[in-house]
């Protein structure tokens, strides 16, 4: 997904030139690596599917310019309950706060 950004449509052409300029090489970076020092390298503590993508994203959120990650897996509770987690909260390089939903 991240290495065919002209296949994101919904994002504006700036974002896709972002990627495209910051993000793939990071990309490119992890995929030289050996599986191991790949996981070591975006935090990953292990090899799930999910947890290894949700840190995928999390790295590459950090290699944009202008971009910060303000939370990850940020728990949501009600009444002292935890009902879920926010996957990434962010500020954009306009500035903007976004939530970041993903799944693999």
């Amino acid at each position: 997904m991240m290495t065919d950004v002209e296949r994101l449509p919904q994002l504006s052409a700036d974002r896709r030139n972002q990627l495209r300029d910051h993000v793939l090489p990071a990309v490119r970076a992890l995929e030289a690596m050996s599986t191991e020092d790949a996981l070591a390298a975006v935090g990953a503590t292990g090899w799930r599917v999910g947890h290894y993508f949700e840190a995928l994203v999390g790295h590459w959120i950090q290699a944009l310019p202008g971009w910060t990650l303000l939370a990850a897996n940020h728990p949501v509770r009600h009444d002292k309950q935890t009902l879920g987690a926010y996957d990434f909260i962010l500020r954009n390089s306009e500035g903007q706060v976004e939530h970041w939903e993903v799944a693999v």
